[in-house]
């Protein structure tokens, strides 16, 4: 549209040229005409400017809430492996704890049949000694009667 202003306003002064119409150089209306063209164009230059740099604002903020949402999302992750690390590292410790239990009670187990066998074995020799006993004096009798 400016290039259209520009046109036509050459258009009007050759034609006042070729009519005869002698007069300076440039004159007020030329002038009127110039600044308005200067004035649309510089107009029309800043809307294009404005909307530029309206868009670019508007990417570069949609850029940044992009960036936050990834930042929330690897934040909720890196909390989400935390938990998931602090359950197994429970685990663990239970299952230690569990193990620790379970080798104090066999421990404590064998301690049992430790004194268990010696009183087994306390027993045998008590019976054992008993079995001599009696042999002994069973002996003694059946001699005895074979004496007799």
């Amino acid at each position: 549209m400016p290039c259209l202003l520009i046109i036509s306003t050459l258009s009007v002064m050759s034609l006042r040229e070729d009519i005869g119409e002698r007069r300076p150089a440039v004159d007020t209306e030329q002038m009127v005409w110039i600044i308005i063209v200067v004035l649309i164009l510089l107009l029309v230059l800043g809307l294009v400017a404005h909307f530029g740099r309206k868009k670019r604002h508007a990417q570069r903020e949609h850029q940044r809430e992009q960036e936050h949402r990834r930042a929330e999302e690897q934040r909720k992750q890196a909390q989400e492996h935390q938990v998931q690390v602090h359950e197994r590292e429970a685990r663990a410790s239970m299952a230690e704890a569990e193990a620790k239990q379970a080798e104090v009670e066999a421990e404590r187990l064998r301690m049992e049949a430790e004194r268990q066998q010696e009183n087994a074995a306390g027993l045998r020799a008590e019976s054992s000694d008993r079995q001599d006993e009696d042999d002994t004096a069973h002996g003694a009798d059946h001699r005895d009667d074979r004496h007799r």
